[in-house]
């Protein structure tokens, strides 16, 4: 019952609630008691209602919680009643008791099927003796584990249920008890099914307040397959050390009484040294560990021999040749039987290369998810950026004598010709594409980049160029060339958190065996020299030897990935060049890349528009595009360039038409389709039923090894989006061309 009960200044007792439950156990409803307290004084037996106004009184003087235990007289029938609240001083000065009533025979046995409840679930052997060492209980375990019913050990003896040989072997352990210890012992029992055990007892005597022992709490558990277990680990162990030695893991082995050390001979290995080159102790082994580090050896190590952690530490070691390498330790501490530690004993491993091996595995999962990311971006982008560069191209056209309009309609074609190139520089970033190389003017690229720069170092970076005159071009991959000098400006915005200049220079250099930097592999011959400076915080010599590592960075974590080097680095490699760093601590750095000058002395011809002629005049090309805009765009364009053009949205309309034999010159059409089919196996479907049907392929983004895997060239049969109408003109023209003079045109109905 939960209740209210509220003592008011003026002296009387009046309860402000009582639950329902006051009924059952009161045998009077609540009403009757809200409307006059004393009705539940009442009911207390006589003998014991003083000692509850007692307690009430002494709670409400401390304001210290009520807690009460006596005889109720329920309609004539005792019962013993428990009382417990909570008291609170009210705002008219009285008390106020939080509180609840409850019957303890019911509280009793709901208590004692809780305690069986646990007991039960337990996988232990629990019984309880009393004095005269009969079983008073025992829980569902012991019953399990004996197969014997509880009632048949319950009221009988040890030796009834045991048997005289059980009762010997633990009636030293059962006296000790009865004389008030606590007894741990391990026991051999047979079990019913006739295999011994091996098992783990506990025997913990009940004492009374008077010290006298009232019976012993037995506990019994099973320990036979730990213990097995337990055996088969030590044997793994021993197997384990045995590989660890085959396998060149150092061993050593710390006398910590004596302060004597001793190493296998990989330790010495490990260590860069000949076996047994000096005589191990605790100081010659920190004199191999890197200074910054040694401190921290020392903590763990006396952490560990002075508490129960485990001895598990990662430093780093330099070599006697100046190598820095990093080293995982792992030990185990002997203690005497007053726990002091005694020994330690432990392996050493170098694990640079498996670091190393593991960042790379893992910036290279990391790289491919963008990469993959970037691949769908991409090709998506691309399709939206194809319908505005080819509605653009149609309108610059047809808007021709509206110079005004001309200069909006390409400034519009400008700002989407440079969202295509931030699409290739996201692709050449996740290293999705092979290099490209062309013929590039690097005095034009850099003009072209100073405005992308400006905008993405920010004002704070003044930036300066001083480029050579009348410079060779060179031939590299245009796209991954960008990327590499937005790289080295970013890195140098980066050390330049204040604020600086930024410095681009060319220059032609011709290199010779004789005048070729010292510390340089690169080939004798001319090379068109790229130099990006800063005059930001600079590197000091510890730093600037590691630039060039995979995954090395000072910056914060988050803040870069120490990729952005090392991929300018493998890129001018790639290209057949050099790259150089010098850096001074607080002078600022310059990065020079070495590009080889291109053999080809002409420059790329500008993209044009290839005027229709006789011979394509009328040529039918079928155009397969899921995109509607851009299969929209695709008809226009062919339309204004003379051909006749015959649109599907996907492969199975594309097909359906060929079956109806329409007569087709080419098929033009989106690498990506729906409807489960893509256009490359619409292209092989297609040239199955025409073999002559000329292919034009054209797509936002698509794998370069998905390319090479279909055979396809790209830069005869692969158009990429986004494209101008001159430039689907040139392709279609010269692949139509290629049988223009054996086969005349055909006619414009279907055959």
């Amino acid at each position: 019952m939960i209740f209210l009960l509220r003592h008011r200044p003026e002296g009387d007792f009046r309860f402000d609630y009582v639950s329902p439950r006051c009924l059952e156990l009161n045998g009077i409803p609540p009403e009757r008691i809200l409307e006059n307290a004393e009705r539940f004084f009442d009911l207390t037996a006589v003998a014991a209602r003083q000692d509850l106004r007692d307690r009430i009184a002494e709670s409400e003087r401390h304001l210290t919680p009520l807690r009460w235990e006596g005889p109720f007289d329920v309609q004539g029938r005792p019962r013993r009643m428990r009382i417990e609240a909570i008291p609170y001083r009210a705002e008219d000065g009285g008390t106020v008791w939080e509180g609840r009533q409850s019957d303890l025979a019911t509280a009793r046995t709901l208590e004692e099927e809780r305690l069986r409840l646990v007991t039960d679930a337990l996988p232990v052997l629990i019984a309880y003796f009393d004095a005269g060492l009969r079983y008073r209980y025992v829980n569902r375990t012991f019953v399990e584990w004996w197969c014997m019913p509880a009632e048949r050990a319950i009221g009988r003896s040890m030796m009834e249920v045991l048997g005289r040989q059980a009762c010997e072997v633990v009636r030293p352990y059962v006296e000790a008890a009865l004389r008030g210890e606590r007894q741990e012992f391990d026991r051999d029992l047979t079990h019913p099914d006739g295999k011994r055990r091996l098992c783990h007892a506990h025997y913990v005597p009940h004492i009374d307040a008077g010290g006298r022992v009232l019976g012993i709490v037995a506990l019994l558990e099973d320990v036979t397959e730990r213990r097995q277990a337990e055996a088969a680990l030590r044997e793994s162990r021993e197997s384990l050390a045995n590989a660890q030695r085959i396998a060149h893991i150092g061993n050593w082995d710390w006398d910590i009484a004596t302060g004597r050390i001793g190493w296998s001979d990989e330790v010495f290995r490990i260590f860069g040294y000949e076996a047994g080159a000096f005589e191990p102790s605790y100081n010659a082994y920190l004199q191999q560990v890197h200074p910054e580090d040694r401190e921290f050896i020392v903590a763990s190590a006396s952490r560990s021999l002075h508490s129960q952690s485990n001895y598990r530490i990662d430093y780093r070691i330099v070599r006697p040749d100046g190598e820095q390498r990093t080293v995982q330790e792992r030990g185990e501490i002997a203690r005497s039987e007053t726990g002091e530690p005694v020994r330690m004993s432990g392996t050493v491993q170098d694990v640079t290369d498996q670091r190393a091996v593991a960042a790379q595995l893992q910036q290279a999962q990391k790289m491919e998810a963008v990469g993959q990311l970037t691949g769908g971006i991409a090709h998506d982008f691309n399709n939206l950026l194809g319908v505005i560069v080819g509605n653009l191209d149609l309108l610059i056209v047809r808007l021709a004598d509206r110079p005004e309009d001309q200069r909006m309609l390409q400034r519009a074609m400008e700002a989407a010709e440079r969202g295509a190139s931030m699409t290739h520089r996201l692709l050449a970033f996740s290293r999705r594409q092979t290099l490209q190389p062309r013929r590039v003017e690097v005095n034009l690229l850099v003009n072209e980049m100073s405005e992308l720069l400006g905008h993405t170092l920010g004002e704070t970076i003044e930036i300066r160029t001083a480029l050579g005159e009348s410079v060779w071009p060179i031939n590299a991959d245009r796209v991954q060339l960008e990327s590499a000098i937005l790289n080295l400006a970013i890195n140098a915005r980066d050390a330049m958190p204040s604020g600086g200049r930024l410095a681009i220079a060319t220059l032609n250099q011709t290199f010779e065996e004789a005048d070729s930097p010292a510390d340089s592999t690169i080939t004798p011959g001319d090379y068109v020299m790229i130099a990006v400076s800063d005059n930001g915080g600079g590197m000091t010599p510890e730093v600037l030897t590691r630039v060039f590592e995979p995954f090395f960075t000072t910056k914060q974590v988050g803040k870069g990935s120490g990729l952005g080097l090392p991929m300018v680095y493998g890129f001018v490699k790639q290209s057949g060049g050099h790259v150089t760093i010098y850096s001074e601590s607080g002078r600022g750095t310059t990065v020079k890349l070495y590009l080889p000058r291109s053999s080809d002395g002409r420059s790329a011809p500008p993209l044009e528009a290839a005027a229709p002629t006789a011979a394509i005049l009328g040529r039918r090309i079928l155009v397969v595009e899921d995109n509607p805009a851009m299969r929209e765009f695709s008809r226009t364009a062919l339309t204004a360039l003379g051909y006749e053009a015959v649109v599907a949205d996907g492969a199975p309309e594309a097909l359906r038409l060929l079956s109806a034999d329409l007569s087709v010159d080419l098929l033009f059409t989106d690498v990506i389709l729906g409807a489960g089919m893509s256009g490359f196996e619409l292209a092989r479907e297609a040239q199955r039923q025409r073999p002559d049907l000329r292919v034009l392929f054209t797509s936002g983004f698509v794998e370069r090894d998905m390319i090479s895997a279909q055979g396809v060239d790209p830069d005869q049969e692969l158009l990429s989006k986004p494209f101008r109408t001159a430039e689907l003109g040139r392709r279609l023209s010269q692949i139509l061309a290629k049988d223009s003079v054996s086969s005349p045109p055909p006619s414009s109905g279907e055959g």
